[in-house]
């Protein structure tokens, strides 16, 4: 975890676990709400960290037409993809970055001039909805703001929290199958 990380999210009231779960595993033992933590959740708001690990773990970057589940490149000031790898399985890894605006802007008038970071980790089939949200709520270390909301045929749980520097939102989205899905980590940050 880098530093300033987790007096971040202690100060958004969301703890960070920084070992590994026990839940559902991959032949290398990591599950996907660790493999989440160790990407996204322990490096944003910084863009920086998350490419220096891409390139010392020689993840793929993704070619624009694969961006477009992340949004329109047009919309950020930075936007980048990977395809990685992690033990036996394989997960597809998008980072965003922008202004603060629209509904944001109105919610948190005085973030306005900040910045608006996601982490999102795409899931395989193999993850199973149980595990991941039951090692989603062991990583946000509190109950969610919201469970099961229905939005674009996925089942949506979020955390939120926050201090006057920074607003966390946790997103666990899971598909009707029960496997697969998207976790992600969004953090408005003041300035």
């Amino acid at each position: 975890m880098k530093p300033g990380a987790k007096t971040l999210l202690a100060a958004a009231g969301i703890w960070a676990v920084t070992g590994l779960h026990a839940g559902a595993n991959t032949a290398a033992g990591l599950d996907a709400v660790s493999v989440f933590n160790r990407i996204c959740y322990s490096k944003v708001p910084s863009t920086e960290a998350v490419e220096k690990m891409a390139l010392e773990l020689g993840w793929s970057l993704l070619v624009p037409k694969d961006m477009e589940a992340f949004g329109k490149p047009d919309e950020f000031s930075y936007f980048r993809g990977w395809d990685v790898q992690v033990g036996e399985q394989f997960y597809r890894v998008g980072l965003t970055q922008r202004g603060v605006a629209g509904s944001l802007a109105e919610q948190f008038p005085a973030f306005a001039k900040g910045t608006v970071t996601s982490c999102t980790l795409v899931l395989g089939d193999e993850d199973a909805a149980q595990d991941v949200d039951g090692a989603m709520r062991e990583l946000a270390g509190k109950e969610p703001v919201s469970s099961g909301v229905e939005e674009g045929g996925m089942l949506t749980t979020t955390w939120a929290g926050g201090n006057d520097q920074f607003k966390v939102f946790l997103f666990n989205k899971t598909s009707r199958s029960a496997s697969g899905g998207l976790l992600t980590v969004t953090i408005v940050s003041k300035e």
